[in-house]
């Protein structure tokens, strides 16, 4: 035990921590017991408003039609609808229902069924009442998961109406398809014909406009003539093409030629010229002429007659040889004119051509455009009068794809009034919302209930629980370890005392200073009675009253001395003279006396120090009756002079956050707090939190009863 406090002081009570501590499904428990008059009294409030709720409810009948949306049935003409519906379509079947819903189709119902002279509604309403929103009202259209049916309910208060309502919604609504049908296919019909009477007329002004045309371009036959234009000027393209392969050749060989003739080089270095026949021949005469005069030479001498003779062909065959030369490069340079005239001529035919075409290609574009808008007039014609025989065919065979699956029939029972349902329901609901709001009182709620609580929001052991004191009267409550020793509630003092014997910190501590938040807290009761058990243990010990504003040690002893702290500390007399001995031996206390106008500055002041130095010296514990925290200075000005704090805590008042604002506050000195007490614990309380408190209490005071008897 001693090293758990020592742990729990030295280690696990450092620092305070934010929130609440964890709880435990026990602890919700506990906590729900604290607050079951919450939940009982929430339970019990629904539950009776249910039951009230329940016998004044207006009894309703429900009468359900059924409805089925088909696929329109296959047309004998296969054709696309003039009007697109696609009945598979999801947002068609909800169109359908909100058209079972509309006002119209309601209004449309009422007047069939004329409401307005029913033998019950006509009574009840008259002629001006609008039947059409109360059939409106009155029906409920859902669809049936996973098919193409839909309900038509009806609601009323007679079950009879409730049938009428319902089967008339759904056969009005069937007999509104049907007439929305065959009207749309005459709407259909009406409209193709109106249209075919504008492709006529458009067909017969492209027909005329087409005439026209052939007419002013006296082109009959304009295609066949286009294409002979085309396939003449592919021939001059082909012609020009050759003419000017020929006359690149034909420029080359004179380019050729006319070098040799400016360099003055022979001509028949040029195959073209040697291959001239002319050439040729001439060529072999000279060659044969001057085999000729090698075998003269070998005969005679070269003036011989024969010889010169000889001589002289061959120089008239060279002669011929070089004219013959002469004539073959002048047919290159003619054949390269030629070849340019040619080119020159297929050019200026061919530019004439494209122009003759391309007059040609405009008017055809203008008659292909006229021709192309007397086809698909044609066509667009054809089309509206096949349309036309089908939507005539097709508004004949018409059939409606919806149909009533089941009428409604008459209920038996009224559907919204059920008292063991709604009761077991709304009983349900009451302890949900009870257990609900209890909890939600409890984590809204700032006060301490548990010394877990105070422990996390304060960071220091809690010492002890004391229990709440029935006792009447100042003294039996401020003394009740001295009057009554044998209550839990003195064993609780008790219990404090040996927590703080655990504790080292404590053990050294000769000045103790008892403080609270804010005040009735019970710190005066606890600083009483803590002195008295101190004494009880044989220590010497100094009770000091220093809450100079509200004084209450007086009252607890039954003191009533008009000198005390605030003349010691105003220096008019020392602290021993002032000192009161009480009837628990080794206990003396000194009470406030006067309150003085100036308390902070009397407690702080050199003469408390000393008073507290030398009562420290010669008691074992002195313990201080201090100011609350909060509004006052006194409690801090005595921090410095104390050796340990004993925080107080009010079972169900004290509050979390201004708890944790004090110690705060108390932790800013350098005095250690030591601990705190949990005070005025109601051990008669439904949670069992405290129930190990209260059944220790009851063993001891039976165990003390007993012992009296013996005695």
């Amino acid at each position: 035990m001693a090293n758990q406090y020592e742990d729990s002081f030295e280690n696990g009570f450092s620092q305070p921590t934010s929130g609440r501590a964890s709880l435990n499904m026990r602890d919700y428990m506990q906590i729900l017991l604290e607050r079951l008059w919450i939940w009982v009294t929430v339970f019990v409030a629904v539950t009776t408003a249910a039951v009230f709720y329940t016998g004044k409810k207006v009894p309703l009948y429900r009468a359900s039609a059924r409805i089925q949306m088909d696929v329109p049935q296959a047309k004998v003409v296969e054709a696309d609808n003039v009007v697109s519906v696609n009945p598979r379509d999801f947002a068609y079947i909800h169109t359908q229902v909100k058209i079972l819903e509309s006002y119209s189709l309601a209004e449309k119902v009422a007047e069939t069924l004329d409401l307005a002279n029913h033998k019950v509604l006509g009574s009840r309403g008259g002629a001006h009442k609008d039947y059409g929103a109360m059939l409106a009202g009155a029906t409920r259209i859902a669809l049936v998961t996973g098919t193409r049916m839909v309900d038509v309910a009806a609601e009323h208060t007679d079950p009879e109406i409730a049938v009428l309502i319902a089967d008339g919604i759904a056969d009005g609504y069937v007999k509104q398809n049907l007439e929305r049908r065959m009207e749309s296919s005459l709407e259909a019909l009406t409209w193709l014909r109106q249209q075919a009477e504008i492709y006529k007329s458009r067909l017969e002004s492209s027909e005329l406009a087409l005439q026209e045309y052939r007419e002013k371009t006296l082109s009959t036959s304009l295609v066949n003539r286009h294409n002979v234009e085309v396939s003449k000027l592919q021939d001059i393209t082909t012609s020009l093409t050759k003419a000017e392969s020929t006359l690149l050749h034909a420029e080359t060989e004179w380019l050729k030629v006319k070098k040799l003739m400016d360099s003055e080089e022979p001509y028949d270095s040029l195959e073209i010229v040697a291959s001239d026949d002319l050439v040729h021949g001439t060529e072999a005469q000279v060659l044969e002429k001057k085999t000729e005069i090698g075998v003269l030479r070998s005969r005679y001498k070269d003036k011989h007659p024969t010889m010169l003779r000889a001589l002289r062909e061959l120089d008239e065959l060279q002669a011929q040889y070089k004219r013959a030369c002469l004539a073959a490069a002048e047919n290159v340079h003619q054949a390269f004119i030629l070849a340019k005239e040619t080119e020159a001529a297929l050019q200026k035919e061919l530019t004439r051509q494209q122009k003759k075409t391309l007059e040609f290609d405009r008017k055809l574009m203008a008659y292909n455009e006229l021709l192309r808008d007397v086809d698909a007039d044609t066509e667009l014609y054809k089309s509206i009068l096949a349309r036309m025989k089908e939507t005539s065919v097709s508004g004949q065979l018409e059939m409606n794809n919806v149909r009533v699956v089941d009428h409604a029939r008459e209920p038996g029972a009224p559907f919204n009034i059920s008292r063991r349902r709604d009761v077991t329901r709304a009983s349900l609901l009451g302890l949900l919302l009870g257990l609900g709001l209890a909890y939600l009182v409890h984590f809204t709620d700032d006060r301490i209930r548990r010394t877990e609580e105070l422990e996390h929001g304060m960071g220091v052991p809690v010492l002890a629980v004391v229990p709440k004191i029935s006792a009447k009267g100042g003294r039996a409550r401020a003394c009740i370890a001295q009057l009554d020793g044998q209550t839990a509630a003195a064993e609780s003092f008790r219990t404090l005392r040996a927590s703080l014997a655990l504790s080292p910190a404590a053990k050294k501590a000769h000045q103790l200073m008892i403080t609270s938040a804010e005040t009735s807290a019970g710190k005066s009761l606890v600083s009483s009675n803590l002195a008295i058990v101190f004494a009880h243990n044989g220590l010497r010990t100094l009770l000091i009253d220093a809450d100079l504003r509200r004084p209450s040690q007086h009252r607890a002893f039954e003191t009533d001395r008009e000198t005390g702290l605030s003349h010691v500390l105003a220096g008019d007399m020392p602290w021993r003279d002032i000192r009161t001995r009480t009837d628990t031996p080794n206990l003396d206390l000194i009470e406030v006396g006067r309150i003085p106008p100036n308390p902070a500055e009397l407690l702080g002041s050199p003469a408390m120090t000393q008073l507290l130095e030398e009562a420290g010296q010669e008691y074992d514990k002195v313990i201080l009756d201090a100011p609350p925290v909060f509004g006052l200075s006194d409690p801090f000005v005595l921090l410095p002079q104390v050796e340990g704090v004993i925080f107080i805590a009010m079972f169900n008042k004290s509050r979390r956050r201004s708890i944790s604002h004090a110690v705060q506050k108390l932790r800013e000195g350098e005095t250690p707090i030591l601990g705190c007490v949990m005070n005025g614990v109601d051990l008669g309380r439904p949670s069992g939190y405290y129930y190990y408190y209260q059944h220790y209490g009851y063993y001891y005071n039976s165990y003390g009863q007993k012992k009296h008897k013996k005695t």
